[in-house]
């Protein structure tokens, strides 16, 4: 097997000699000898497995999760979580493009949601209070990805709920928790933060969070008291108080 970094062997290179001046390497390349120069036949650095429809096919060979081509069994998770990511940005990136036509509002939520590196947290700015839910175009362009490269988020997924689930478990959580619009809300606005995420302490969740949702609420009955004179009303709501040790 040839030294990843540009070395050759039997007429393949490392995919950066097929490149074409692009400014970012696609992770596939580098993880493939390019054939003849021929940018429709690539081998696989790990199994040395050839395969014909470009890049594109190669990186289905290492990824999995295609049933037309056959997965390579030497290929380190790490590369195909790599691989993943990659193609989830660039599927995010012209799914931010077609928004480009959309009203501004949208065009914000867009370049809100595009992240240029999936691996490094974006700076928060003021615009992030106004993003309320993923672009439908995002959201297609994820569902896209999940087809191609079904069985490694298959696993990943699985990781993530299993952590959510055993929250509940030790939480004691009743299960029908998870049909709660609150809990959706929850879970997008989580995945808009993206990496390094850090969740509210006690105290945050105590005090100043548990005083701001009153204050919501208190507004939203105003909207609606002056109406009580008139026709009247009932209030029902689930009640709840600190643990008594």
């Amino acid at each position: 097997m040839s030294e990843i970094g540009g070395s050759s062997q039997g007429g393949a290179t490392q995919g950066g000699a097929c490149q074409q001046g692009a400014s970012q390497m696609d992770p596939g390349r580098k993880n493939g000898l390019c054939v003849a120069n021929n940018n429709n036949k690539w081998k696989c650095i790990f199994c040395m497995k050839e395969t014909n429809g470009g890049i594109s096919r190669l990186k289905h060979h290492l990824v999995g999760g295609n049933t037309s081509v056959t997965v390579c069994p030497k290929c380190p998770d790490h590369v195909r979580v790599e691989l993943q990511n990659y193609a989830i940005k660039k599927a995010e990136e012209r799914a931010a493009q077609s928004l480009l036509h959309e009203p501004v509002l949208n065009d914000i939520k867009a370049a809100l949601e595009a992240e240029p590196n999936p691996n490094k947290r974006k700076k928060r700015g003021p615009l992030d209070r106004y993003v309320t839910s993923t672009p439908p175009n995002i959201m297609k362009g994820r569902k896209d990805q999940k087809r191609v490269f079904g069985a490694c988020d298959k696993e990943l997924r699985d990781k993530v709920c299993a952590g959510i689930a055993r929250w509940f478990y030790d939480a004691g959580i009743p299960f029908n928790a998870v049909t709660y619009d609150s809990f959706k809300e929850m879970k997008e606005l989580i995945g808009q933060y993206g990496m390094g995420f850090k969740p509210p302490s006690l105290h945050e969740l105590r005090v100043p969070l548990l005083q701001k949702e009153v204050a919501n609420t208190n507004t939203m009955l105003l909207q609606h008291k002056k109406e009580w004179a008139v026709k009247g009303c009932s209030i029902m709501s689930d009640g709840w108080c600190d643990s008594v040790v």
